[in-house]
């Protein structure tokens, strides 16, 4: 046996063998991420876009989820786009914007493809500084993506274009189904199902949808679970003064209103349904109030929004019926005032008068005024009918047979003489 020397325990040393593997996984796991992830503070831009059937490009910008809300700030942000696969210079899909916190850091917009071009790329490029004061990281460099239309597209057919039109005070819906069967078209705005448009082979029919303006919305038009088209709507048509629109929400007896002041303090807002004042708010300058207005059970019904004691919006809803899906505004940029926008109600019938009121004199007596013959012979008749009754009730007791005095005290003993003879 030798001095000094010690034999390793082997749980000991087990144990360190798998202590020392698991440091080296996390280690690399910790390397991994500091390459991939990147460095606190550095947001970029995110982009998504989609193309549909009616050669429409919808894309989203939005910033990334990492840092604070001011590190995720960019004042400028530039969405552009070209022919996939070419060297094409780049176009612009819409006015740039900007990610803040008051659009949630996102912001959409839409582009139709150029002829002959069935695919492109997407890019977004923030311009500024990050932060509300641009004094934070640098933009960084574009995010890409690509869309192209669908291929069953080719076999879809139902053909949807949108539109701003400012004239209508909204989005034009046109759709056409060029097939040989009957087909149905659900046109939506902002997840809000306000048309169901029936087309037969070869029909066309054109729907308006109100958009308020300053405001941004998106539409949708589908045939069942097929997306035929989508934008997003802004209306800059640069009408003067307060606005207002009313939406359908078919399928929920319910009414979305919009609207907003150019006033230079607050202002109030009133929305009336039948004549009954059903909201009342005010609403800042700048500001945009939206509400929705639960509808009576059936039928259309006439609805009315005033903004600061104007009527700007007036119409008949509740229908889902006609070639527009509630009321735009009216009374502004040329467009006729309200009272003579829409078609009055229809007439109803009036309720027949009620009857003329019952009068009592209580100076005179309220039991009918008789003369003596009337008397005399009412006491005769009541005389007579008692006497007659009285007599007949008189009869038909003595017709009875009268109880035998001996046979009621003798019935009890009877009853148990017979009990006991037939017991033997």
């Amino acid at each position: 046996m030798r001095i000094g020397s010690r034999r390793p325990r082997r749980g000991v040393t087990g144990t360190t063998r798998w202590v020392g593997r698991g440091a080296v996984m996390v280690g690399m796991c910790c390397i991994t991420l500091g390459v991939i992830a990147p460095p606190a503070g550095a947001n970029y831009g995110r982009i998504t876009a989609e193309a549909r059937c009616d050669r429409t490009v919808a894309w989203t910008a939005s910033a990334s989820t990492e840092g604070s809300a001011d590190e995720r700030t960019n004042t400028e942000v530039t969405v552009d786009y070209r022919a996939a696969d070419s060297d094409d210079p780049w176009t612009s899909a819409g006015a740039a914007g900007s990610f803040v916190p008051s659009n949630n850091f996102i912001f959409a917009g839409s582009f139709p493809l150029p002829a002959g071009v069935e695919r492109v790329e997407v890019r977004v490029s923030p311009e500024q500084r990050w932060g509300s004061d641009r004094d934070g990281a640098d933009p960084g460099t574009p995010r890409f993506t690509s869309a192209a239309v669908p291929a069953e597209c080719a076999e879809q057919p139902l053909v949807v274009t949108i539109s701003a039109d400012c004239d209508a005070g909204g989005a034009t819906v046109v759709s056409q189904n060029l097939g040989a069967s009957a087909a149905s078209v659900s046109v939506s705005v902002d997840q809000i199902l306000v048309r169901e448009v029936p087309l037969a082979p070869g029909a066309t029919a054109s729907v308006i949808v109100p958009v308020l303006e300053g405001t941004r919305v998106v539409v949708r038009a589908t045939a069942e679970s097929f997306m035929v088209a989508e934008r997003t709507m802004s209306a800059d048509c640069a009408i003067p003064g307060p606005a207002a629109t009313i939406t359908e929400r078919c399928g929920a007896r319910q009414a979305v209103v919009q609207a907003r002041s150019d006033a230079d303090e607050p202002a109030p807002v009133e929305i009336t349904v039948a004549d009954a004042v059903v909201h009342r708010v005010e609403v800042d300058p700048d500001e945009v109030v939206q509400r929705t207005i639960e509808l009576p059970p059936t039928g259309p019904v006439e609805m009315v929004v005033t903004v600061g004691g104007t009527t700007v919006a007036r119409g008949l809803v509740g229908g889902c019926t006609g070639p527009i899906t509630g009321a735009v505004s009216c009374g502004t940029a040329g467009r006729p005032v309200c009272e003579l926008a829409v078609a009055p109600p229809a007439a109803v019938e009036a309720p027949p008068p009620p009857p003329p009121p019952l009068v009592i004199d209580l100076e005179q007596g309220t039991l009918p005024v008789t003369g003596p013959w009337q008397r005399a012979l009412a006491l005769l008749a009541g005389g007579a009918l008692l006497v007659g009754g009285g007599g007949a009730l008189v009869l038909e007791q003595r017709r009875r047979p009268r109880p035998s005095l001996l046979a009621s005290l003798v019935s009890p003993y009877r009853q148990r003489w017979w009990k006991d003879l037939s017991d033997s």
